[in-house]
């Protein structure tokens, strides 16, 4: 069953030809747009917002990417990151 889900999964990412469907490329615009806005409201209020990390690790799943979490001591959002990912 996973195998099957994968497979209809990566034909609604991609036409016969390899190109990306408008869908799949509305659908990342859309999450890009998500992300530019809670970076923007978490920016403005001076506050950490862990939703940063929950849609860029969703949108990066989507393009099939590899995620990473730094931070200036490297301890904080790294440990933030595992926790979330448990």
């Amino acid at each position: 069953r996973r195998m099957h889900a994968w497979a209809q999964s990566q034909s609604k990412r991609s036409g016969k030809d390899g190109i990306p469907t408008r869908a799949f490329v509305e659908e990342l615009e859309s999450r890009l747009k998500t992300l530019r806005r809670i970076i923007t409201d978490a920016t403005g209020s001076g506050r950490k917002s862990i939703e940063v990390l929950t849609e860029s690790a969703a949108l990066v799943r989507e393009i099939n990417g590899c995620r990473f979490t730094s931070c200036k001591s490297a301890k904080d959002r790294t440990g933030m990151s595992v926790t979330l990912e448990q």
